[in-house]
């Protein structure tokens, strides 16, 4: 992944410190370049009334004005912390436009909702970075996280405290299926600057062990030594995200690698199982691809 781009939000949330840092992280050890945006609320919008209710047209100003005036304020800040971490980190900042040679990171000003432009602009880096919805009812950062997964980019998703290092020690849940073999494909990049590489296995009624020797040698092929474990109980009717999150832990992992998997057709990743469990309750990094 040498050189190439990634996308991190800075909006101010709960996961933002942590997903910077897991931004400027990569950015100092692959030569990256990195988009760091900050996504303004719509003020307009910001001062709609509820549905049924009507405004006046002066209330609706001041309320528009009020909402554009902390927009602002939100924003300076924002580009403020950018600033801050470029000199901190020793990042050279990028113009507009510019295409650099070797790491850098740029500052993006979009205004609209937060999900739909994170999954427009995810289609044009090669990696996402998202903070891990820290309550159920987060619907904003739920909705973040649906969208960048539909951009067919590989996405690292950040808990509000991670480990501090990252991609020491990485964890492979290996399953055997397309979504898995897609992000140790985004891996590849990763796995070799790992001190240690673990395949956690399991097998249950979707999930096998006979291809854990051939993955193992797959990845022999390009230079990266690994470990097995199995865990879990056999025959078990699925993964569990708690289990699988338990053995991470046992290895010594600071990075989980694993395929995200929808689990109904409406669109939601939200929906209980593997990538549910995983999502919700991880305080490891996850990097996953559907």
């Amino acid at each position: 992944m040498t050189g190439g781009t990634i996308l991190v939000s800075l909006d101010g949330t709960e996961t933002t410190d942590a997903t910077v840092t897991a931004a400027f992280s990569l950015i100092r050890k692959f030569n990256l370049h990195a988009t760091v945006l900050h996504v303004r609320i719509d003020p307009v919008a910001a001062a709609a009334p509820p549905i049924g209710e009507a405004l006046t047209p002066k209330t609706a100003h001041t309320l528009a004005c009020l909402a554009e005036r902390e927009a602002n304020e939100r924003a300076g800040h924002a580009h403020q912390i950018f600033r801050d971490l470029c000199a901190r980190h020793a990042v050279p900042v990028a113009a507009a436009g510019a295409v650099a040679k070797g790491m850098a990171a740029r500052w993006l000003e979009k205004t609209g909702r937060k999900d739909r432009i994170m999954g427009e602009l995810g289609r044009v880096h090669d990696l996402v970075i998202v903070g891990r919805p820290t309550h159920r009812q987060d619907r904003t950062a739920s909705m973040t996280l649906d969208a960048v997964f539909d951009t067919g980019r590989p996405v690292l998703v950040v808990p509000p405290h991670p480990p501090a290092t990252l991609g020491t020690r990485i964890a492979i849940a290996w399953e055997n299926s397309a979504a898995c073999a897609r992000v140790v494909g985004a891996a590849l990049p990763f796995l070799p600057q790992a001190r240690a590489v673990s395949i956690l296995n399991t097998e249950t009624e979707h999930t096998s062990v006979a291809l854990l020797p051939e993955f193992a040698l797959y990845l022999k092929r390009h230079g990266i030594t690994t470990d097995a474990a199995i865990f879990g109980s056999p025959g078990r009717a699925r993964l569990s995200g708690k289990a699988l999150l338990a053995a991470a832990g046992q290895s010594g992992a600071d990075l989980l690698v694993m395929g995200a998997h929808r689990t109904d057709g409406l669109g939601r990743l939200f929906r209980g199982k593997t990538t549910c469990e995983v999502l919700q309750n991880t305080t490891l990094p996850v990097l996953m691809a559907h």
